[in-house]
């Protein structure tokens, strides 16, 4: 066991994590907006060749011991609950916008699953696991890359719904040139908020006894954009973390506008590159060491 840490410690963590609030409308709207194209993934090879490292990943940590239910968060139109189904799962996913939930139904259809899964439209932070009888229910409790694990209450609920492991994946650098340039632009801090949510994190379960193993994925991939393709994602992108102010569709169509004059086309296009972290820890580990 870890020696007991003072609560500031904990404190510090804790105030590391970016808490935009609940925003749900804007939410839905950016997240239904890209429910389409994110669906389409299911049928891109690069993407199951990343589901399969990633689920080599787990198997080899011994996340599946037979078949396992899991619990998806933020599951989208089921990028990763149809093929966790396929492998032979029982899956329940969740997310916040209804055409992404729309396709997870069809795709689980369309691949065969449909009789392992289960989708819904909810938001992680307003379910009460209690009423629902989902306490120490899931084998494995999944959030990829999803902003439903938006403060350290979201975290901790999943260790209330997990009777074995856990996993959480974010990025923890990001290079878009587009909207770094808008957000020099529009007078905000060139990268963005702190990517610490992977940080915290691993040190809040660390100071709680758990073991968590994280591993890291460096990718990057080409985008392009219409002027009014790009200016509606941003400008929904930035209302998201919680920029209200009025006219900011105009302010950023005006220097996609200017990109776009610098590139010479009415297409913009970028090269995005990230670092992502996986973090995978153990809950009945941290159980059976305390009983």
């Amino acid at each position: 066991m870890h020696a007991p840490a003072p609560d500031n410690l904990y404190r510090h963590f804790i105030d590391l994590w970016e808490d935009p609030g609940p925003r749900y409308e804007i939410q839905q709207a950016f997240w239904n907006r890209r429910a389409k194209a994110f669906s389409e993934q299911l049928n891109d090879d690069r993407h199951r060749r990343r589901f399969e490292r990633l689920y080599g990943w787990l198997k080899d940590l011994g996340a599946f011991e037979g078949q396992a239910s899991i619990l998806d968060i933020g599951c989208g139109p089921g990028t990763f609950a149809v093929p966790f189904a396929e492998a032979g799962h029982r899956v329940t996913g969740i997310d916040i916008a209804a055409d992404m939930i729309a396709h997870a139904k069809a795709n689980a259809v369309r691949f065969g699953v449909s009789d392992r899964t289960a989708f819904e439209v909810a938001a992680w932070e307003e379910i009460d696991v209690h009423s629902r009888g989902w306490e120490r229910t899931f084998d494995l409790v999944f959030a990829s890359m999803t902003p439903a694990i938006r403060n350290v209450n979201a975290f901790y609920k999943m260790m209330q719904v997990c009777r074995k492991a856990c996993f959480l994946s974010g990025f923890v650098a990001r290079r878009d040139p587009i909207l770094r340039r808008l957000r020099q632009a529009l007078g905000l801090p060139s990268e963005g908020a702190p990517m610490n949510r992977i940080y915290a994190a691993f040190n809040l379960l660390w100071l709680d006894g758990y073991y968590p193993t994280v591993h890291f994925i460096d990718d990057r991939w080409e985008q392009q954009f219409s002027i009014e393709e790009a200016s509606e994602r941003f400008s929904l992108f930035l209302r998201f973390q919680s920029m209200n102010e009025t006219g900011l569709e105009e302010r950023v169509a005006r220097v996609l506008h200017e990109i776009a004059e610098e590139q010479g086309s009415s297409v913009l296009r970028q090269t995005v590159e990230v670092k992502i972290a996986w973090l995978y820890w153990r809950v009945d580990d941290r159980s059976r060491e305390r009983s």
